[in-house]
Order: C-alpha cells, then sequence, then structure tokens
C-alpha cells in the first residue's frame, strides 16, 4: 500500500511585477490532495485499486443561490484489475 499528499495554497495571489505570480497569502486556503493506492492480487491475477481525493479550504460563490461558501471537495475510486492473461509459450531447440 502507498499513501501520498501534497498541501497547497489555495491561491497564489495576483500576478504582480516582481512577485512571479505567488503571493503567498494563506487568506485563500488550502489545497489538500491525497491518494491511496493498493496493489492485488485476485485469484492469481494483478490489480491496482486507488482511492484519491482534494478539499480545498478556499471562500467559493455558489453558482446557483450566490451564497459564500467556505470549502470544496471530491473523491475518486479507481481500479485496474487483469482478469485473464493467456498462458506464453516458449520454444526450446
Amino acid at each position: 500500500m502507498t499513501l501520498q499528499s501534497g498541501v497547497y495554497v489555495a491561491d497564489a495571489g495576483p500576478n504582480d511585477g516582481g512577485n512571479h505570480g505567488f503571493g503567498w497569502s494563506t487568506d485563500h486556503g488550502w489545497a489538500v490532495f491525497a491518494e491511496a493506492v493498493y496493489k492485488a492480487s485476485l485469484a492469481g491475477q494483478a490489480g491496482v485499486y486507488k482511492l484519491g481525493g482534494y478539499y480545498d479550504t478556499a471562500r467559493f460563490t455558489d453558482l446557483v443561490t450566490g451564497a459564500s461558501e467556505r470549502g470544496t471537495g471530491a473523491s475518486m475510486p479507481s481500479g485496474i484489475q487483469t482478469l485473464y492473461a493467456g498462458r506464453r509459450t516458449v520454444s526450446r531447440r
């Protein structure tokens, strides 16, 4: 099993001359990303299963109501599983 994550400033701020687009103000919130990866074997066949997601602590405007809300996020499961791997024959001379 592998776990990986990252934490970033949610909005780097305006591109003001000498700051190269990075205001580094934490007033804009944080964006947190994480993923867990599990490598498994089902009936002798290799598989990889993942669960990842993010959460952003910044303030957003709800596009339907127009209200200001704090935070948004999502999760995403995925998997790849080999169902059948044919036999490979090797000829010996």
